[in-house]
């Protein structure tokens, strides 16, 4: 029996959201991240070990943020990445949409960044986040740090 891939497109987002953050993170921002990437990187690039990586980004209020765990995994059989991160809900609620994007682009690149974790043969997880870094500081989505 052949395994059949579970997601659709190489880079894709969503969330579990409140009604309050729905709409800075959703709308437009997920759609931002997936069309980007999925137009600027093919993860064939970096190697045969991932076909997509989907990341679900958490902004819920106390005490509905402590129902979801943080995870990071890989599917072997799929070839699959599976990120489910949280953002903070009083960051989410008080920002500006630009500003949220910046937090998920953020909190995604650390995802990212914690691939070789996982050591997923065949892929090259450290070029891709140092591409998908290069892509974020291009788009100016990446928060620059203050001295």
């Amino acid at each position: 029996m052949k395994s059949e891939a579970i997601f659709f497109a190489p880079f894709m987002f969503s969330g579990i959201l409140s009604e309050e953050t729905l709409q800075k993170v959703a709308f437009p921002n997920n759609n931002m991240l997936e069309q980007t990437l999925n137009a600027q990187l093919q993860l064939d690039q970096y190697g045969t070990g991932v076909h997509s990586i989907a990341c679900v980004f958490i902004a819920l209020p106390p005490p509905d943020n402590g129902i979801h765990d943080e995870t990071l995994i890989y599917r072997r059989r799929e070839k699959e990445v599976f990120a489910q991160v949280k953002i903070p809900y009083d960051l989410v609620a008080s920002y500006d949409a630009d500003q949220v994007l910046q937090l998920m682009a953020t909190t995604y690149l650390q995802a990212l960044e914690r691939l070789d974790e996982l050591r997923i043969p065949n892929f090259d997880s450290v070029r891709l986040a140092q591409d998908v870094q290069r892509l974020f500081e291009t788009q100016g989505w990446l928060a620059r740090e203050t001295a």
